[in-house]
C-alpha cells in the first residue's frame, strides 16, 4: 500500500505485484486480511474521529496477526498528515 497527501487531499493506493494501482479508502491484504476486514466491517463508519481510526486500525492489525499464523507478527504503523508522517 502507498499513502500520501497531494493537492486533492489524502490518498491511499493498493499496488499489486504487477504494478496495478487501485485508489480506495480502506485496504487489507495478505493471508490475515479476512480477520482485519472482519474488524473493519464491524466498526468502520466514514465519520470516525482520528483517535477512533487509530484504535480501529490497531484492533484490525492485532486480529490479523493473532489469528493468522502466517502474518509475521511485525507491524509498522505510520500516520500520514498533510505536513508529514509520524
Amino acid at each position: 500500500m502507498i499513502c500520501g497527501w497531494h493537492k486533492r487531499g489524502p490518498g491511499l493506493y493498493y499496488v499489486d505485484s504487477e504494478g496495478n494501482q487501485i485508489l480506495g479508502a480502506t485496504f487489507s491484504v495478505g493471508s490475515g486480511s479476512v480477520y482485519a476486514y472482519g474488524v473493519m466491517n464491524r466498526g468502520y463508519p466514514y465519520d470516525l474521529e482520528v483517535e477512533q481510526v487509530h484504535d480501529l486500525t490497531r484492533r484490525a492489525i492485532h486480529q490479523a496477526t493473532y489469528r493468522d499464523a502466517y502474518s509475521g507478527g511485525a507491524v509498522n504503523l505510520y500516520y500520514v498528515w498533510e505536513d508529514g508522517w509520524i
